[in-house]
């Protein structure tokens, strides 16, 4: 039980379109071989990057027992050239706003441990091998809404 950063393989095509992303707009997110998702196929656990714009937090999504989370967050990435002239890379993902369904909301201590989990292998854009170390922190008590981002 370990989390995964990875492709959206092909074989996932159908479990994609039954969570159903959308992006933060509600438009929704087409399956494609590029995508990109933290994965944890034994809980049935999975985190998606669905968006934002400029001056806007970034929008992901967290997937658990049919429902979605909807975070809003923040981070950094530091590049740092060292020297044998490679660049080395911190990434820090701030979770400043977590909003958990009611139809799961007993599970969100869980659900903030599985969180962290997924981000702490979230290598977004650095390089493959250069990334040094990752840091993720809760900014944010949870939040309870009614449905989750789906209509659920």
């Amino acid at each position: 039980m370990v989390f995964v950063y990875e492709r959206v393989r092909p074989e996932d095509e159908e479990l994609w379109n039954s969570i159903g992303w959308k992006d933060w707009g509600g438009n929704p997110l087409s399956f494609s071989k590029y995508n990109k998702w933290c994965v944890d196929r034994e809980r049935n656990a999975y985190l998606k990057a669905i968006g934002g714009l400029i001056d806007m937090p970034d929008y992901y999504d967290f997937y658990y027992k049919g429902a979605i989370v909807r975070m809003e967050i923040s981070n950094w990435c530091d590049f740092v050239l060292n020297p044998e002239d490679d660049f080395e890379t911190d990434i820090a993902w701030y979770i400043d706003n977590m909003y958990i369904p009611e139809s799961i909301w007993e599970d969100r201590e869980e659900i903030v441990k599985l969180v962290k989990e997924a981000f702490s292998v979230n290598t977004s854009a650095a390089a493959p091998g250069s990334l040094e170390h990752i840091a993720v922190e809760m900014q944010c008590e949870p939040k309870l809404v009614e449905a989750d981002y789906n209509g659920r």
